[in-house]
């Protein structure tokens, strides 16, 4: 565990990570879960409002969106937990819209 990172900012961006894909896939678990509880409901309503209004109501479809979401997050985690982990700081994290997270290396000066 000593050789975790020591710069506060990279444990809070690995901490932010971590809570993204926990809260990310608990979202989608409860949107699938109210998708299977009230899927009659669900069409009924979707007939009702129409399209557009009615793409908020597929809950299945938002199942795979924070699933998806929460994934990317933890495999971000991961990764940057491995580099901190083999001592590699050569790396910065990136923020892009919609909060995804992108990992970028830094050129070395032997390259």
């Amino acid at each position: 565990m000593n050789k975790l990172p020591n710069s506060n900012t990279r444990k809070r961006d690995m901490y932010q990570l971590l809570i993204k894909a926990f809260v990310a896939a608990l979202i989608g678990f409860l949107a699938w879960n109210l998708d299977n509880m009230c899927c009659q409901s669900l069409r009924s309503a979707r007939k009702t409002y129409g399209a557009p209004l009615d793409v908020f109501l597929q809950m299945h479809g938002w199942w795979h969106v924070f699933t998806a979401y929460g994934s990317h997050s933890l495999a971000m985690f991961l990764t940057v937990l491995r580099m901190e982990l083999l001592g590699t700081h050569e790396y910065k994290l990136e923020y892009m819209p919609f909060g995804l997270v992108l990992l970028k290396f830094k050129k070395s000066k032997n390259m």
